[in-house]
Order: C-alpha cells, then sequence, then structure tokens
C-alpha cells in the first residue's frame, strides 16, 4: 500500500471520528425536542434534585448537585397585563452546559415557552411571560444537565412542576 493510500485511508478515520463524535454530542440536546410535561405526581413538588459524582482517590468521592424548579406563575409586575413563569436550574458548582426550557401552561394547554441555552456556569434562569387571561396555570421547567469531564452520567434530564395557581386578571 503506498503512502499516499495509507494517508486517505487515515483521513477518512478521523473524518468518520469526527463525525462520530459530532452525532455522539448533539443527541442528548436533539432529545430536548421531544420534551414532556411531568406527570401529576410531580406537581407542586418542592424542587427536582439530581447529582453528578467523580470517583477521586482514596475513597472519596466529587459531588455537584443540581436542582430545577419552576416558579409559581404570578401577574407580572414589570410587564403589566401579563402573566409570567420562571424556570430556573442551580448546581452547586460550575458545569458543562445547561439547556432550559419554560412552560407556561392555562389549564393543560401551552400558552408560552423559553429557552435559554447556556455553558459553563452553574445555574440559570428564563421567564415564559403570555398576555393575561383569567384561568388556573401552572409552570415547568424542563432542563438537561451536562456534566463536567470526568463525572458521571454525561448528562441530567431534570423537569420539575409548578402548583397549579388560579389567576384573574
Amino acid at each position: 500500500m503506498s503512502l499516499v493510500h495509507r494517508r486517505h485511508r487515515r483521513r477518512a478515520a478521523v473524518f468518520l471520528l469526527c463525525v462520530a463524535t459530532t452525532v455522539v454530542a448533539v443527541a442528548a440536546p436533539a432529545a430536548a425536542a421531544e420534551r414532556q410535561r411531568p406527570s401529576a405526581a410531580d406537581a407542586g413538588a418542592a424542587v427536582v434534585e439530581f447529582s453528578f459524582t467523580r470517583a477521586g482517590g482514596v475513597a472519596a468521592t466529587d459531588v455537584i448537585t443540581c436542582t430545577a424548579t419552576a416558579d409559581n406563575p404570578h401577574l407580572s409586575t414589570h410587564n403589566p397585563g401579563n402573566i409570567n413563569v420562571v424556570g430556573r436550574v442551580n448546581c452547586t458548582a460550575t458545569v458543562a452546559g445547561i439547556d432550559l426550557v419554560t412552560g407556561l401552561f392555562r389549564g393543560n394547554t401551552p400558552v408560552a415557552s423559553a429557552r435559554r441555552v447556556v455553558g459553563a456556569y452553574p445555574g440559570t434562569s428564563v421567564p415564559a411571560p403570555a398576555p393575561c387571561v383569567n384561568g388556573t396555570y401552572y409552570g415547568v421547567a424542563d432542563a438537561y444537565v451536562f456534566a463536567p469531564r470526568g463525572y458521571q452520567p454525561p448528562y441530567l434530564h431534570l423537569v420539575h412542576q409548578s402548583a397549579a395557581v388560579s389567576i384573574t386578571c
């Protein structure tokens, strides 16, 4: 096999490895498009909390704990005539990335959503406002949190639903 032929095979292998790595890197965030509301059993729970762990030296473990919350929907004080809900993710240390979607629902109908994606932060928040219409509302915080290098699992999927709140405009 000639030297030129070997180089082309090596380039092709590196190219395929790069493509495979890219596909793996975007596979988990792509799941964000398939988000679903949490079950009624999750409604009103204080927070949703999970942890990443990294094994250390002799019996040492390093833990990063992350929580997701959706505030109760409320009349906006800075945007009169709107109802607002804020989704939040907070971690005890910086994580590789956070993909957070906040949803506002009237009854079982989605009326607003907003998304924020950040890298190398310990937390983020995103509001989802909607024009005020009398009704019963709840909010949902739906987040993928990506672990720093060396931590397991590679990502967490956190979903929290607020309590249902009756709002009169």
